[in-house]
């Protein structure tokens, strides 16, 4: 299944999708592809269940890129934020388990990234960076390329 297919058939954000990775909007520059060709658009989770949702913990965007599924939290990356972007995540895995299925179909290998809105101030090895690896996320980086 295509990435615009697997959207238009998820029922929450069917409506939502977006050409390119247009649905980042301001957001557009923390993520780089070698093919901008390949992109097969994207949609922003966030705005798209907030009324549904207001009180849940939204992860950011999803966009498609050679055909699979990428899921980006734009998020500050220091110690303060670790549990706020892992419930984040928690929430995205539950929604991709339920409403989200076709999406999650056509994952990409690491198809999840914490980018960070400014400098990552983590430090590899403390208990933060533990618990980041635990819930399944990587460490944030910078910029998303692929």
């Amino acid at each position: 299944m295509s990435y615009h297919l697997a959207v238009r058939n998820t029922p929450s954000i069917s409506k939502a999708y977006e050409a390119g990775i247009q649905a980042l909007s301001a957001d557009r520059h923390y993520v780089k592809v070698t093919e901008t060709h390949d992109l097969n658009g994207s949609v922003n989770i966030d705005a798209c269940l907030r009324a549904a949702q207001p009180n849940a913990s939204r992860w950011d965007y999803t966009f498609g890129y050679r055909d699979q599924s990428y899921y980006v939290e734009i998020h500050p990356a220091g110690t303060g934020e670790v549990d706020t972007v892992i419930n984040k995540f928690t929430w995205l895995i539950n929604w991709l388990r339920t409403d989200g299925a076709r999406l999650n179909a056509i994952n990409a290998a690491n198809p999840f990234h914490w980018v960070a809105s400014g400098k990552v101030s983590i430090p590899l090895g403390s208990t933060y960076h533990r618990r980041i690896m635990k819930a399944g996320l990587t460490m944030p980086k910078t910029m998303l390329i692929l």
